[in-house]
């Protein structure tokens, strides 16, 4: 007997879960920011200043991946990035889920989504150097 996935309760989880670690990601780097008082060499007057010029431009988040320290400012940006890949997970997911369905039309267009988002999120800021 084959056992039905429900994808719809996965994708809801999926998302559901993302966002709560997401959450606390962020959570757990603003209290170890505040904590430490700095981050990455950067005080934290320098980083709540109006007119500050730590963004996400400023900050290599390959360097920050591959050599992950226990500062606030890292688990900010795993946080976002958890954030940021929640919505793409989704759509995946919902490839998956069309896929199974045998629903040729929607696993195009949901593709055509995927490969959208992929290029505004990498290709795009690097052909127009942001």
């Amino acid at each position: 007997m084959r056992h039905k996935i429900d994808m719809e309760l996965i994708i809801g989880q999926t998302l559901r879960f993302g966002v709560i670690i997401s959450i606390l990601l962020i959570v757990v780097g603003v209290v170890v920011l505040f904590i430490q008082g700095q981050s990455n060499g950067i005080s934290l007057d320098k980083l709540s200043m109006i007119n500050s010029t730590v963004n996400s431009s400023s900050i290599n988040v390959n360097q920050m991946l591959l050599n992950f320290s226990f500062n606030g400012l890292n688990f900010i940006i795993l946080g976002l990035l958890t954030l940021i890949a929640t919505p793409i997970a989704r759509i995946i997911l919902g490839i998956a889920s069309f896929a199974m369905e045998k629903d040729k039309l929607y696993v195009i267009i949901t593709v055509i989504v995927l490969f959208n988002l992929i290029f505004s999120i990498f290709i795009l800021p690097a052909i127009i150097h942001i």
